[in-house]
């Protein structure tokens, strides 16, 4: 469905850039492609990769042809961005049209900043105002760097979750 479906369906859909710039009223919108790694290279039924190609070069970008429309349409102006854990998974000729920017994994250097935004985070998605979470405290943090090799956020969020849970449940019988 990237590069749209075929009007000769009953539910032909536009390339995802022009569903994108319709819904915005903006040509100059910006897609990020989460994970490019794990994108499926199977042709089989079609390989986003390889749709997503001619829409990474302008000339082609100017003149791409949707599916659902049947026309060309110009989607020189659209932003791609695409993160990927890892470079191995990533065909070569899509590196080639993209500019690779390589992110350090975070360390314990980077606990305080990051624990205050899962903080803000934890409180958002349980509804109650960021002010009642106080930031960890330097025993806490010691907790997190005795826990977390780094690297990975999700276990952080984790790490941090747990310690939130416990003030709580030490709060929650004083």
């Amino acid at each position: 469905a990237l590069m749209g479906t075929s009007a000769q369906w009953y539910s032909a859909r536009e390339s995802v850039p022009l569903q994108l710039i319709k819904r915005s009223k903006v040509a100059s919108v910006a897609i990020i492609w989460d994970e490019a790694e794990k994108a499926a290279t199977s042709r089989h039924n079609g390989s986003p990769l390889d749709a997503l190609l001619p829409m990474l070069e302008i000339d082609q970008a100017k003149r791409y042809r949707d599916l659902a429309l049947e026309v060309e349409v110009d989607l020189s102006m659209v932003s791609h961005f695409a993160t990927a854990n890892s470079l191995d998974g990533v065909p070569a000729p899509l590196r080639d049209r993209m500019r690779v920017l390589e992110m350090p994994d975070p360390t314990w250097q980077h606990i305080g900043a990051l624990s205050k935004q899962i903080i803000q985070r934890l409180a958002a998605e349980r509804g109650i105002d960021a002010r009642w979470f106080e930031p960890l405290a330097e025993d806490e943090i010691e907790l997190v760097k005795q826990a977390w090799p780094g690297g990975s956020i999700r276990q952080l969020t984790r790490i941090v979750t747990t310690i939130l849970d416990g003030r709580s449940a030490i709060i929650g019988r004083a």
